[in-house]
């Protein structure tokens, strides 16, 4: 009876070790194909496929965010093509228990070819899909910025943030408007004198 007890406990933990060696399997695979066809390069900054490399990423330090990071696309020579920072504002339609603020963040994508600015949604700081758009919308082409695939991807995104903004700001601007004209002046109570002599009836 013993033994038979003991045999079970035995099977109870193998299986569970066995479904914590999957759980840790599926998460190491989901971190090294994260993005799909993509791979980043921590060291060199460097993203490729199966193909070969792609481009590289040069990451900055937030100087407005703190703990986020805004960053440099370049193409293989190390020339600046994009640049993304990620900026923020507070919404109150987005106010949870765990953001009272309703603080929204997001990406602003500049095209350093014509300063053209775009706007995509935030994801995780780690996380490949921060860069993936530039493989996914065939934004680069040979080392350079392909002007089709750069207005196509402006055009998709817009400026969505910064138009809730607007919103936000314009609601909460009280215009008082005044079309009354001025109040003619009032007699004061009391004796009026009149510097000519005589006491007004």
């Amino acid at each position: 009876m013993h033994s038979t007890r003991v045999s079970l406990r035995l099977k109870k933990t193998i299986a569970i070790k066995k479904i914590f060696l999957t759980l840790i399997s599926l998460l190491f695979i989901a971190n090294v194909f994260a993005g799909g066809k993509l791979k980043y390069d921590k060291e060199t900054g460097i993203v490729s496929n199966e193909t070969g490399s792609l481009f590289k990423v040069s990451k900055l330090k937030s100087k407005t965010l703190y703990g986020c990071e805004d960053y440099y696309i370049q193409n293989l020579e190390g020339k600046d093509l994009i640049f993304v920072k990620t900026r923020e504002y507070s919404d109150p339609n987005e106010g949870k228990s765990a953001n009272t603020n309703g603080n929204v963040l997001y990406r602003e994508i500049t095209f350093l070819n014509t300063n053209s600015i775009t706007e995509v949604s935030y994801y995780f700081m780690k996380s490949i899909k921060n860069i993936e758009f530039v493989y996914e919308d065939k934004l680069i082409a040979d080392g350079d910025l392909d002007n089709n695939a750069v207005e196509r991807f402006i055009r998709q995104n817009g400026m969505p943030h910064t138009k809730r903004q607007n919103e936000i700001n314009n609601r909460n601007d009280v215009i008082i408007i005044n079309n009354t004209a001025p109040a003619a002046p009032q007699p004061k109570n009391g004796v009026n004198i009149n510097l000519n002599g005589t006491i007004p009836r």
